[in-house]
């Protein structure tokens, strides 16, 4: 079943129906979902000369990466002194470089594979809109200058966001997420490579074969997919024997895209220092422009704050625009942060050498999920990387006290979804927590008389998943895996989709009115 907002990438492309995995199958090289990073590391691994297999639970473009802005830059979400204080000059560097290397990679793939992805260079601002954000701003400026990036200090007035000092960053980029996903799915079919939709990988078996570890792979269904390498890239992978969740936190972002008169915006990409932090994206167009404003980032399973997010959005269009939007599209992601502003990248802590994940990109899925891409398959050739230690998924994580990566917002515990006597008390379209025989259970009122129930646990640890009345989900507050009214599952960890259960609905009450004599008048 759907979310309940839609990006406008996959409306704008016709998508081709991929089959599912229809029978046992042996591979190279088995990828588990089609975002940017899996379908990346399947392209080159396809390119390489490798027999591969892409596995997605839903369909490509359809999870996270589909729902992102488009942004491309080398300019994290984490501020350089931060990624100094913690990870030391040349990890702050790394983090730069690997993502400067994800621009040039897509920028190239389109290129070669002839992928009409809407690509274009243009330069980012990073605006602080406070006093204190000039000195913020000017050590930035420094530290990327000393790593050899062109970024310049300019007037504040030449942005139209109210802003007390600005870094421009040129040469940045921008796509569309979908045709772009769209066109690496073609390529890798093209090379000879296998994409499966609708299969659901929900274990995973180690096995020796000869000297080479690899595993088996089982859908929901009993098929098996044999490989002697994997790269489990589906958000939050379902394989973590290190507990690799709880490095993680997810935030749901909100955004909204309406055309705007030609010219009343620059083009490119605008964020600030806040925290969490506006963004925008002005694209040029033929008869007006497009401009997407976005924010109000709050922790998954936070009751209340879907609404308010979407509505700070459109108070941040109207003091922006200063005129309500036309049409306007609305859309939010999951995003997970990592505890020390990394992603993780590598071997899986406790796992075959083979295994490898890829998650925790923030709000930098884009350029950061590519070279994850590039690095999974340099590590299938054998071959090292210059940042295989900075992205270590196993790495010992320094204290973030006192630096801009300390806060990372979690669901408050207090805030609980409403819970009704009877589910007739349930609107249509929304849910509610209902006890059924002293067991808790989430019941979404699909029309007048028809409901879904589903056991209330999250079928990854147990927390009670909470709803949400913009996605029209069941967001898990303990580690971001969400669900549709079905119970199926939108975002891991969780693997399993929530329990179903047989809603008891007793009758309705009607009053007997006793017929007295008629009253004279």
């Amino acid at each position: 079943m759907p979310e309940g907002s839609s990006p406008p990438w996959n409306t704008e492309v016709p998508s081709p129906d991929y089959p599912a995995l229809a029978a046992n199958l042996e591979v190279d090289v088995a990828v588990v979902g089609a975002g940017i990073t899996g379908l990346t590391g399947a392209y080159l691994a396809v390119r390489a000369g490798k027999s591969v297999a892409v596995l997605e639970r839903g369909s490509i473009a359809g999870g996270e990466t589909g729902r992102t802005t488009g942004f491309l830059t080398a300019v994290l979400d984490a501020r350089l002194i931060d990624l100094i204080a913690v990870h030391g000059q040349q990890g702050a560097r790394a983090a730069w470089d690997s993502s400067a290397k994800g621009i040039e990679l897509i920028e190239t793939q389109a290129r070669e594979e002839g992928i009409e992805c809407e690509f274009r260079r243009v330069d980012a601002y990073l605006y602080g809109p406070r006093a204190k954000d000039r000195r913020l701003l000017a050590r930035e400026s420094r530290w990327a200058i000393t790593f050899g990036y062109p970024v310049d200090s300019i007037d504040p007035g030449e942005i139209p966001f109210p802003s007390q000092a600005v870094l421009r960053v040129p040469a940045q980029g921008r796509i569309h997420p979908s045709k772009y996903m769209q066109g690496l799915a073609r390529a890798i079919v093209r090379r000879g490579g296998e994409v499966y939709e609708n299969t659901n990988i929900s274990r995973l078996n180690p096995r020796r074969n000869g000297q080479h570890p690899g595993a088996v792979l089982t859908d929901g269904h009993g098929r098996t997919v044999t490989a002697g390498t994997i790269l489990l890239s589906n958000n939050a992978p379902f394989v973590d024997k290190r507990r690799m969740y709880a490095r993680l936190r997810a935030c749901r972002s909100y955004a909204m895209r309406a055309p705007v008169s030609r010219g009343s915006f620059p083009e490119g990409l605008f964020w600030n220092t806040l925290d969490p932090y506006d963004y925008a994206r002005v694209d040029a167009g033929s008869r007006s422009d497009s401009l997407i404003l976005g924010g109000a980032d709050h922790a998954v399973g936070q009751v209340g704050a879907p609404e308010k997010a979407q509505s700070k959005v459109t108070a941040y269009w109207d003091r922006v625009v200063g005129s309500r939007p036309t049409g306007p599209v609305r859309w939010s992601g999951e995003i997970l942060n990592s505890e020390d502003g990394l992603p993780f990248i590598g071997t899986n802590p406790g796992s075959p050498t083979r295994e490898m994940i890829a998650m925790g990109f923030g709000g930098n899925g884009l350029t950061l999920g590519t070279p994850a891409g590039w690095m999974f398959c340099e590590r299938l050739l054998g071959r090292t990387t210059p940042w295989d230690q900075v992205y270590d998924p196993a790495r010992r994580t320094v204290s973030t006290a006192g630096t801009g990566l300390a806060h990372v917002p979690r669901a408050p515990a207090h805030r609980e979804t409403r819970a009704v006597r009877s589910p007739r008390e349930i609107a249509v379209g929304e849910g509610a927590w209902y006890s059924q025989g002293g067991r808790r259970l989430g019941v979404y009122r699909e029309s007048g008389q028809t409901f879904r129930a589903t056991d209330a646990q999250c079928t990854h640890l147990g927390c009670s998943v909470e709803w949400n009345p913009v996605e029209r989900s069941w967001d898990c507050p303990c580690h971001g895996s969400r669900f549709d009214t079905h119970g199926g599952v939108l975002d891991g960890p969780a693997s399993r989709p929530l329990v179903s259960v047989e809603l008891e609905l007793a009758r309705p009450l009607t009053r007997r009115l006793r017929k007295g004599p008629a009253r004279e008048g």
